[in-house]
């Protein structure tokens, strides 16, 4: 597993845009790799969206979170970095 977890944030000494980038996308690779560990992977992801494989519920979550994102999120919005 990465050595890099959201914790790691909390641990960094200086605040740049670059160290939580990297952590996000981290956190994202993860969670991507999980679901398509358990569900699969489906080739036809671009075609069919009402698969059940991993990249497909993936996406599923990724687009769906932008309706809950607010428009110009800061660290200060998400109760985590608080």
């Amino acid at each position: 597993m990465s050595p890099i977890f959201l914790f790691s944030y909390r641990a960094l000494n200086h605040f740049l845009w670059v160290d939580i980038g990297e952590v996000w996308a981290n956190m994202l690779h993860v969670i991507y790799a999980e679901l398509v560990n358990k569900y699969g992977w489906s080739p036809a992801s671009r075609s069919n969206p009402d698969g059940r494989e991993g990249n497909v519920v993936w996406m599923h979550l990724f687009i769906d979170s932008f309706a809950i994102q607010p428009c110009g999120p800061t660290c200060k919005s998400i109760p985590f970095f608080q």
